[in-house]
């Protein structure tokens, strides 16, 4: 046998650290990724938050200099007119709105009333509860028409604190009697008779700037008519 042939197939020379590569694997851990997910989107979230704020403040700092622009360049003549009127409009409201109606009561007086009883005075005051004080002087021919009388004011919602008292028997053998009641306000409240009826009590406007926007309006569309008036179509 050849001594200089080799008798094994491992080789001599050491075999060096780098000689040889490694592969290796990470592995991905699904909770870190689904956390980064969700940090991504709150900071998206975040941002397009703060440009959208950023947005509706110039919105709105522009059009509050566009109302401001369109009063100073409005007549002040006009515009000191449209105060004194908004002001005039907003006093007839209050006024309206405590307004007392006692044709209400009356009414309610007319359903109330039972035919044998006839009433001879009537008066009333106001009571610092908001209340009105009535006061009826009246009679009856018999003590079984009053006590139904009695039942019929005492069923109705808008008398409160109803006491009859002061009885007396008369020549002519009629009862007399006095009531003494409190009408309950939004019986006699001009506002409330009108809600009730269907009526409708104009409003005034809010702010000086909507009588503005309702003159500039009126005042736009009655140009362009006389324009339309004055370049007829051929």
């Amino acid at each position: 046998m050849d001594p200089k042939l080799q008798s094994t197939f491992i080789p001599r020379r050491p075999v060096l650290p780098g000689s040889m590569s490694v592969v290796t694997k990470r592995s991905v851990n699904p909770l870190s990724f689904i956390t980064g997910l969700i940090f991504v989107i709150v900071l998206l979230v975040a941002v397009g938050a703060f440009f959208y704020k950023r947005t509706l403040v110039a919105s709105n700092d522009a059009k509050k200099q566009e109302i401001q622009a369109e009063i100073s360049a409005f007549d002040p003549t006009l515009s000191a007119e449209l105060n004194v009127l908004k002001v005039r409009i907003e006093a007839a409201q209050t006024l309206l709105r405590n307004h007392v109606a006692i044709s209400e009561f009356f009414k309610l007086l007319q359903e109330k009333t039972i035919s044998t009883i006839r009433f001879t005075s009537f008066a009333f005051s106001g009571k610092q509860n908001g209340l009105l004080e009535l006061s009826l002087a009246g009679e009856s021919d018999n003590f079984n028409d009053l006590v139904l009388q009695s039942d019929s004011f005492l069923a109705t919602p808008y008398l409160e604190n109803t006491l009859f008292s002061g009885f007396n028997l008369t020549e002519l053998g009629k009862v007399e009697f006095v009531v003494r009641a409190d009408i309950n306000p939004t019986l006699i409240s001009y506002e409330k008779s009108r809600e009730r009826l269907g009526v409708l009590v104009p409003k005034a406007p809010a702010t000086i700037e909507t009588l503005i926007a309702s003159s500039s309006s009126v005042t736009a569309s009655s140009t362009g008519s006389t324009a339309s008036s004055t370049n007829p179509t051929p």
